[in-house]
């Protein structure tokens, strides 16, 4: 099969990627350890808080269930 792109192509749009977005892997990798650590803290409150956090961050917060 012939990829439409060369290895080193795919490479450079790897390390562009990488280049441009790091500080905010950086930053979401710290907020995933809190919340882990919150949730493990606090127990079930800390799941329903991680719920209600990450609703309206995926994009389906205008989505709602009884509609």
């Amino acid at each position: 099969m012939q990829l439409p792109f060369t290895t080193e192509q795919f490479f450079e749009i790897l390390r562009l990627y990488n280049s441009t977005l790091w500080p905010a892997q950086v930053f979401l990798g710290l907020l995933a350890v809190l919340a882990i650590i919150f949730s493990s803290r606090f127990g079930a409150h800390g799941s329903v808080w991680q719920y209600q956090l990450s609703w309206p961050c995926s994009g389906f917060g205008s989505v709602s269930p009884t509609t």
